[in-house]
């Protein structure tokens, strides 16, 4: 089962809303969050993935991942390249929300790739459990 993990957040639920119409509004509101948080200007969004349901006995009931590939240029001029994974539980009255997300320039993500999912890989989070 799933537990607190870096990043994760509480989201708010309304009253009657079904684990459907929940699993579709976050992941378009999180990809313009990515977005408009980026700092970076001339976005493109180069791929995404339509969010799945994961493993329900490794996550949980209602386990939801969507990928993401994008580009932009930042305050340097420089032509840089991300990814992001973000991950939205709901179920049981609670839901709730992981975002992954790392760049860098474009010329080297490739090559940066593994030492960036690596250090992301040694963050913990000691918060209150959602």
């Amino acid at each position: 089962m799933f537990g607190p993990e870096p990043g994760w957040v509480a989201l708010p639920r309304g009253a009657g809303s079904s684990t459907v119409a929940m699993g579709r509004r976050p992941p378009n509101n999180r990809r313009a969050q990515v977005r408009d948080g980026s700092g970076l200007s001339s976005w493109v969004t180069v791929s995404r993935t339509t969010p799945v349901q994961l493993d329900p006995a490794q996550y949980g009931p209602n386990y939801l991942r969507q990928d993401m590939i994008y580009e932009g240029t930042n305050w340097l001029s420089q032509r840089v390249r991300g990814e992001a994974s973000m991950d939205f539980s709901f179920g049981n009255g609670a839901c709730g929300e992981r975002l992954r997300n790392h760049h860098a320039p474009k010329t080297r993500f490739s090559s940066s790739l593994n030492r960036l999912r690596a250090v992301q890989n040694t963050i913990s989070y000691f918060g209150t459990p959602v």
